[in-house]
């Protein structure tokens, strides 16, 4: 997607990269259920339509908050 920007683009996608995913404490070195829960959540989303690619930096604070919702299981 072209953001605006003269001869810039920007990487959308529908889940995080695996270097941002490994970064956020939502990681712990395995897949847990709180990683299991969130990826549930997301692809329900995705398939609901409620969802939307977003762009790396917007991942990071997506995981942010996803992670305080999780730690409650």
């Amino acid at each position: 997607m072209k953001d605006g920007r003269r001869n810039q683009w920007t990487t959308l996608s529908w889940w995080p990269r695996p270097s941002v995913f490994n970064k956020r404490s939502l990681w712990t070195g395995y897949w847990n259920t709180s990683c299991e829960f969130w990826f549930q959540q997301r692809l329900d989303r995705i398939r609901c339509g409620e969802a939307i690619p977003l762009k790396a930096k917007k991942w990071k604070g997506a995981l942010r908050y996803s992670q305080s919702k999780t730690k409650q299981l």
